[in-house]
């Protein structure tokens, strides 16, 4: 049962609080990215909504986003704040600014209509036309007191009575509504010239909302503070059982129930590269660390802006012991992770015909490399569950089954030295491409059996006939006999 809370950034807290998170996501589609117009950029965003509401504490889309689809985009965004939890609040990033009885139909929209919990807007038209939004007592607002953009010099840093004119912005966002906590500053990262925001006063009793932290330029070690939450959010990391944590929580916590770390951390720097996100490698990677005891810091993110554009991650892996941080490296290398400073393969004599030597490498299917010397070596005859042999002299690397183990071959042992290519998400979509990839319970099921249904359909009515290739679960399911 949902408990009611008055107003916004009580849910906000209390959302927060709950998940033990401080996670705001952005909803901003981009149809350059997400093909089928309103109802795919809905359908994205929908499984975005899916796959982090235990963490997030709050979902902020952005009204432009969804405005460029037409009136699609306003019938998706209505149907998108059905698919955020109840107990969730959501931003509307709409930026609103105009005169008094124009900002009460905004206020009406974004409200009434749209039923956003808080909202965005421009703050230099004035207190008597921010009145407007403040006046809906269970709503938040946000007030854009200073930007990061090159332009942002050209009229925010312009002094009045000595002080720029943001910090007059950030006073008025006080002024208002005195003592009814309903508004908050939104101030930008680093401004037009390299240079800090400094929010004397006002920051302190109205923290606020920073935006971006990932974007074309990466993951930025950048502070931010919710409303009474605590101390700022420091680089990205992640602990058992804590999700992201900033050092200053941890210090905090006396780093009570961690997870089992202690003052002794062996690392390693571990590198992502390719199409990290819509792959899945990247979360997979970070669940891997935390599920099996260890812990993340990611140093840097690089994310691809366009289709073809591959994303790049360096990723500190920590544990608490030697033994947790090679199971955890060996795991990651089978995701397609590579550590940063590499030492070459290791290898060992086949024992006996047929014998493979003790902690040999298993292969999978995937595009194999070992590093003999100084140069990677792409595998021969890749082959599932088989041993690797090399041949140093010749610069080789080649697959072996069982019985074509001969004594007194090298094999690859361990996992130093070997690195996987993953798999790629295709980017043509055919109506049987899924044959080709993982299955994954986050694809659309229910539409691509409605579409390989209709192309059975007219392969019939054309008088051909339908090949099935069907797996082990038909069996299973007893639908063998149809």
């Amino acid at each position: 049962m949902i408990e009611a809370v008055a107003g916004y950034f009580d849910r906000l807290r209390q959302a927060s609080r709950s998940r033990r998170s401080l996670l705001c996501v952005g909803l901003d589609p981009d149809p350059e990215r997400i093909p089928g117009g309103a109802a795919g950029a809905l359908r994205r965003c929908v499984e975005v909504i899916e796959r982090t509401a235990e963490h997030a504490c709050c979902y902020k889309p952005n009204t432009a986003f969804w405005e460029q689809y037409g009136p699609d985009g306003w019938k998706a965004l209505l149907e998108l704040r059905g698919a955020i939890p109840a107990d969730v609040p959501m931003l509307l990033d709409a930026k609103r600014a105009d005169i008094g009885s124009t900002m009460t139909a905004y206020a009406r929209a974004i409200f009434d209509v749209l039923g956003a919990d808080a909202v965005t807007a421009w703050p230099y038209v004035g207190g008597d036309a921010l009145a407007e939004l403040t006046r809906y007592a269970d709503r938040g607002v946000y007030l854009v007191c200073r930007t990061s953009n090159p332009g942002a010099a050209d009229l925010q840093h312009l002094k009045s009575g000595g002080r720029p004119l943001y910090l007059h912005v950030a006073a008025l966002a006080q002024q208002l509504r005195p003592g009814r906590r309903r508004h908050r500053a939104v101030r930008g990262g680093r401004g037009p010239l390299g240079e800090s925001p400094a929010v004397p006063g006002p920051r302190r009793r109205l923290p606020g909302r920073r935006p971006g932290a990932v974007g074309a330029r990466g993951l930025e070690r950048r502070r931010g503070v919710l409303p009474d939450l605590g101390q700022p959010l420091g680089p990205l990391r992640g602990r058992p059982g804590q999700g992201g944590v900033s050092p200053a929580r941890r210090d905090q916590r006396g780093d009570r129930g961690g997870g089992g770390m202690t003052s002794e951390r062996h690392a390693a720097l571990l590198l992502l590269e390719g199409h990290i996100i819509d792959s899945m490698m990247l979360p997979h990677l970070l669940d891997l660390v935390m599920d099996r005891g260890g812990a993340f810091d990611i140093q840097e993110l690089r994310v691809g802006q366009h289709k073809t554009d591959q994303s790049t991650c360096r990723i500190e892996v920590t544990a608490c012991d030697p033994g947790t941080l090679d199971d955890i490296v060996r795991r990651a290398r089978e995701l397609g992770a590579r550590v940063v400073s590499e030492e070459p393969a290791r290898t060992a004599r086949v024992p006996a015909s047929g014998v493979y030597p003790e902690g040999f490498y298993s292969t999978s299917n995937l595009p194999t490399y070992v590093l003999l010397g100084d140069n990677w070596v792409l595998v021969e005859r890749q082959e599932m569950d088989c041993a690797i042999a090399v041949d140093r002299v010749a610069s080789r690397a080649w697959c072996i089954p069982f019985p074509e183990a001969v004594p007194g071959m090298d094999v690859v042992v361990g996992h130093h030295g070997v690195r996987v290519a993953p798999l790629e998400r295709s980017r043509q979509m055919e109506i049987f491409s899924f044959m080709a990839s993982e299955v994954s319970a986050e694809k659309p099921k229910k539409l691509l059996i409605a579409q390989i249904a209709a192309e059975m359909r007219s392969v019939r009515a054309e008088g051909g006939k339908v090949l099935v290739v069907s797996g082990p679960a038909v069996v299973h399911t007893g639908a063998g006999r149809y």
